[in-house]
């Protein structure tokens, strides 16, 4: 206290400052009685490694407890290749993207995997973490364009997932032709408009299934038409010219997001080269005999194959499918593990071919079937996972015997399974089908089937389709279908939203349809050729009693 008392100031007596300090306590003075604002220190940013954190974050919550499904979850977002940039010119589009460089090491991610699956086998959630860094490969899919079309002189693209065509630019398709002994080359201009039928913009309510939209909103689907930008609106005529090979380039909007949340927005180029499938069956005859025949649709098989694994990946696979044959000799009635082993055999069986595949799919199907027996609670998940095993085999079945276009008339049957829908890139490989079979699918609309524009014989009865009848009127070359059996009636429509039939259609059987035969009832046959073939020239067979409805031209 003494030497406090000492060392503090005595009563009146001016404090000291050191040098310094007096003058910057002036300079604040003169500045403050000057009117100058106080001006604050900018914040120094700090940057914040949101991807380390948020890796950080799932493992900590993960090792506390295995099935916590958002954190597994968040790590597979972590894991995904980021959109790609705005691009800016065409010269642009042709750069390859850069690789994206993962933040886990797999191997590492798969070993700790292990430890979750073996202390909870039946645990869903690290299953199906499981199946995402395996057999779909991280999110590394690529949209592709699978095959090229070309019917009545039109040209049709398809690509392996829904995208929206750039509006706004024009493509180029480079054709090589040959005739058997002259080749040639011709370059058309032209764009994309979405395959129909339209769901959303179509001015007849009979083929839309919404409010009517506006034509020019941005649409995301999986199927194109080339609209040239000439006088015919058509390709040139082919006969007896045969298209052996096609080069065309597209650009597509990509949407999406950034790590940190951001909305991401840019175009990427899609490339397809190599020959189109002749769904004429005159061209379809020459292709088959020109010199340069087109081999069978290797974008389409390859589509329905599945990505083939890389070789840096196929190890891993195997070494998955080895440690899943080892858990099942310990667990054997596992349903999770029984279906990943299913999913690796497949994943495999892609790079062994179609024949590798068909086995794979045989035995997938089998799989299917035990596991349905060991957990009933879920078996309707399992029927329809085992109809779509079935319908991939017979599908690819069909392809191989197609041959690029070659064998179109050959019918594919899909009947008895429990598909219950369809999915647009299964169809639309399909895209040159004249006659299909789909009766007991369980099938609950007609979906991408209407965009089958080569169908000539549609059977479809027995299933739960419903909506109107008419929507079949889309397709332009359809002769016969049968669609007896389902929950088809018709909608209710204003004047001029009639849809007359294709001048192909010879017969028609709506037998068994509730709204149908209401419409008989209410108005007797007349009643029902009004709404159907208002154009006459059709004769009706059939009755309420036993619920016959047949219409054939006359």
């Amino acid at each position: 206290p003494a030497a406090a008392a000492a060392a503090a100031p005595a009563a009146g007596d001016a404090p000291t400052f050191d040098p310094p300090l007096r003058k910057a306590e002036e300079k604040e003075g003169e500045g403050k009685a000057a009117g100058a604002e106080e001006q604050p220190l900018a914040p120094v940013p700090v940057k914040v490694d949101l991807i380390d954190m948020d890796l950080k974050i799932s493992k900590d919550l993960i090792n506390r407890n295995f099935s916590n499904y958002s954190a597994w979850h968040l790590r597979a977002l972590l894991q995904e290749p980021p959109p790609p940039p705005p691009l800016q010119d065409a010269s642009s589009l042709a750069e390859a993207p850069e690789e994206h460089a993962q933040p886990i090491d797999i191997s590492d991610e798969l070993d700790w995997v292990q430890q979750g699956i073996y202390t909870e086998p039946n645990d869903q959630s690290v299953w199906l973490y499981h199946h995402w860094l395996t057999t779909l490969g991280r999110g590394s899919w690529q949209t592709r364009m699978t095959q090229c079309a070309i019917m009545d002189s039109e040209l049709y693209m398809f690509f392996s997932q829904p995208v929206a065509a750039c509006s706004s630019s024009s493509i180029t398709v480079k054709l090589a032709t040959c005739d058997g002994t002259a080749k040639g080359e011709s370059a058309v201009a032209g764009k994309l408009v979405p395959l129909g039928p339209d769901a959303v913009s179509a001015a007849s309510a009979v083929q839309r299934w919404t409010r009517q939209l506006s034509a020019e909103r941005r649409r995301w689907v999986h199927g194109w038409r080339f609209v040239p930008e000439t006088d015919a609106g058509t390709l040139p005529a082919f006969a007896p010219w045969v298209c052996t090979r096609m080069d065309v380039e597209v650009t597509v909007e990509v949407f999406g997001s950034h790590v940190d949340g951001t909305p991401a927005q840019g175009q990427r180029s899609i490339v397809f080269s190599g020959a189109p499938v002749h769904c004429d069956a005159a061209l379809a005859a020459a292709a088959a005999a020109a010199p340069e025949a087109a081999a069978p649709p290797s974008a389409v098989l390859a589509e329905l194959l599945g990505a083939i694994p890389r070789p840096e990946s196929l190890g891993t696979l195997q070494a998955e499918l080895a440690r899943v044959v080892e858990l099942l000799e310990m667990e054997p009635e596992c349903r999770w593990a029984l279906l990943t082993r299913g999913r690796l055999t497949r994943a495999l069986a892609a790079s062994g071919g179609p024949a590798a595949l068909e086995a794979a799919e045989v035995a997938v199907a089998k799989g299917y079937e035990e596991i349905a027996s060991l957990d009933p609670l879920r078996k309707g998940f399992y029927a329809e996972a085992r109809a779509n095993s079935l319908a991939r085999l017979r599908i690819l079945g069909w392809l191989r015997q197609v041959e690029g276009g070659r064998g179109l008339g050959t019918s594919l049957d899909l009947s008895g399974l429990s598909l219950r829908h369809l999915a647009p890139s299964a169809v639309h490989s399909l895209f040159g089908l004249r006659r299909l079979d789909v009766s007991g699918a369980g099938l609950t609309t007609f979906g991408p089937l209407l965009q089958l524009r080569s169908l000539e014989e549609l059977l479809a009865a027995r299933n739960s389709i419903a909506g109107d009848v008419r929507e079949l009127f889309c397709l332009p070359r359809l002769k016969r279908a049968d669609v007896s059996g389902n929950a088809l009636g018709f909608r209710a429509t204003r004047e001029g939203d009639e849809v007359a039939p294709p001048a192909s259609l010879a017969e028609l059987d709506a037998s068994s349809n509730a709204g149908v035969l209401a419409e008989l009832r209410r108005g007797g046959p007349e009643a029902v050729l009004a709404r159907l073939l208002p154009s006459g020239g059709w004769a009706f067979e059939g009755d309420l009693e036993t619920g016959r409805c047949l219409l054939c031209r006359r």
